[in-house]
């Protein structure tokens, strides 16, 4: 089991360990058209996974913002997709990507199959948080292999960016 920090409590993450150079786990997500997101929608891509709690805290909205901005600064150097997935429903995150113009990254729910954070290792299983995602960064190359995997230690802490992006571009 894993633990994060949110001011000074841990909180626990469970799940199964995710392991850099293990192929990555197959996942059904809903998009916010409500069709599904699986992993072979991305087979032969190199794809940035970012979970977190939801689009509705401002540093989750924050990290997203910056995510979209590293999307468009790489997608003229590499082919990378960037998922957002979260337990929000479609109809949130279409609000909020309309709201925000984001406009090179994709997102996906994952209320119909929470499995996903378990198979993720980024299920809240306590405090307040319980049922929400853990902040998580997976990066998955074109052969279907974890190549880069980030856990946010701390509730408030961003993301490594530059590792994620740089991790598919070896």
């Amino acid at each position: 089991m894993n633990y994060i920090s949110y001011k000074n409590a841990s909180i626990a993450i469970t799940g199964v360990p995710v392991n850099v150079g293990e192929q990555a786990r197959q996942f059904s997500l809903t998009s916010v058209h409500f069709s599904p997101v699986t992993l072979e929608h991305f087979k032969g891509n190199k794809l940035i996974i970012y979970t977190f709690p939801s689009v509705d805290s401002i540093l989750c909205a924050n990290s997203i913002r910056e995510f979209n901005l590293w999307a468009m600064r790489f997608k003229y150097i590499t082919d990378i997709t960037v998922l957002c997935v979260s337990i929000d429903t479609p109809f949130a995150l279409i609000r909020f990507i309309e709201s925000e113009g984001l406009d090179y990254i994709k997102f996906a729910s994952c209320y119909h199959s929470p499995i996903f954070m378990h198979d993720y290792n980024t299920l809240i299983s306590d405090s307040i948080f319980a049922g929400f995602s853990a902040r998580a960064v997976i990066c998955i190359n074109e052969k279907s292999k974890i190549q880069h995997h980030e856990l946010i230690s701390h509730l408030f802490d961003e993301p490594d960016y530059s590792a994620a992006f740089k991790s598919l571009i070896k």
